[in-house]
């Protein structure tokens, strides 16, 4: 579980300010912030998504984890 909080409260994070962005782009008629917010949005929710994915696919620590078994992964 905690590791479901650590992947995914840093994109709340940003989903939240890409929400701000997108509605005050849409209340002062600015369409670039309003993009620029969805595009916070979207990029938020996959780079997490993503990172949950390969986190549950390998259950092995990532090649920046590796260097506490001594072992290199390459690849």
């Amino acid at each position: 579980m905690k590791n479901f909080f650590a992947i995914f409260a840093p994109a709340l994070a940003v989903v939240a300010i890409g929400v701000t962005a997108a509605m005050h782009g849409e209340a002062d008629d600015a369409p670039g912030l309003a993009l620029l917010g969805i595009l916070l949005i979207v990029g938020a929710l996959a780079v997490a998504v993503r990172t949950a994915q390969r986190r549950s696919q390998h259950g092995a620590p990532r090649a920046g984890d590796a260097s506490s078994t001594g072992k290199r992964i390459t690849g």
